[in-house]
């Protein structure tokens, strides 16, 4: 962690070893909170949604080209701060490859979130994390990731033998965000874009730039928070 600094990751920032028991680890402090926070307490416009995704593909694509998988992008895993900064979290299940093209194999992540290849046991590579970056857009449309309400053994057999999950909201959605998913998820892990191909989506090019956060309330025991970015149109 300390060697992947980036805006577009939590950066680590000291460590300090108090004592031979307890290793405390000092990182960046994102006071707006987990993603997953934003979309069970507001509703994300297009841009919005384009926003967090150009900015999640900008930490994902560097920590790529340094052949890191995260293995567990989700929106609890994308930290927000007052100024709108989008921040990838949490690097607890991470695995740096030799080479950009060598595979690992293990069963890692969380269940919703997981590719294919994962859940079926396949050798797999950076692209998990594209799929699980769809699975987030989904989260973002749809509050929750599909097959959320499913028993997890049926879960995870549906995500091992189904096409691409459906969006329930799929005859309204927005050309360039179903052409988005689509790349990312794409079953066949040949076929499924790259973090650098993305951001050359035309989706990300409706990102808006972000300006303050409108609103920021934090409860008393700091569970959850409830904010809105606003955005300037796209120049």
């Amino acid at each position: 962690m300390k060697e992947s600094q980036h805006p577009n990751i939590v950066n680590f920032l000291d460590a300090f070893l108090p004592d031979s028991m307890e290793l405390w680890v000092v990182m960046e402090y994102m006071d707006g909170g987990p993603l997953r926070d934003v979309i069970l307490n507001n509703g994300l416009t297009d841009d919005q949604i384009a926003y967090i995704s150009l900015e999640t593909c900008k930490g994902l694509a560097y920590l790529h080209a340094h052949h890191i998988i995260h293995r567990d992008i989700k929106s609890e895993n994308v930290l927000l701060n007052a100024q709108g900064d989008v921040k990838i979290a949490d690097f607890g299940l991470c695995v740096k490859l030799p080479n950009q093209d060598s595979k690992v194999t293990g069963v890692a992540g969380t269940l919703h979130w997981m590719a294919p290849e994962v859940v079926k046991g396949d050798a797999y590579g950076l692209k998990v994390d594209i799929w699980s970056l769809g699975i987030m857009v989904i989260e973002m449309i749809e509050i929750q990731p599909p097959y959320a309400y499913e028993e997890p053994s049926q879960a995870f057999h549906l995500i091992a033998t189904s096409d691409s999950p459906a969006i329930t909201t799929d005859e309204t959605l927005n050309p360039e965000l179903k052409s988005f998913l689509s790349a990312c998820l794409c079953v066949e892990v040949e076929s499924r874009a790259t973090a650098a191909e993305l951001l050359e989506h035309e989706f990300l090019m409706e990102a808006s730039e972000p300006m303050a956060v409108d609103e920021f309330d934090v409860d008393s025991d700091c569970s959850s928070a409830e904010f809105s970015l606003s955005l300037l149109p796209s120049q």
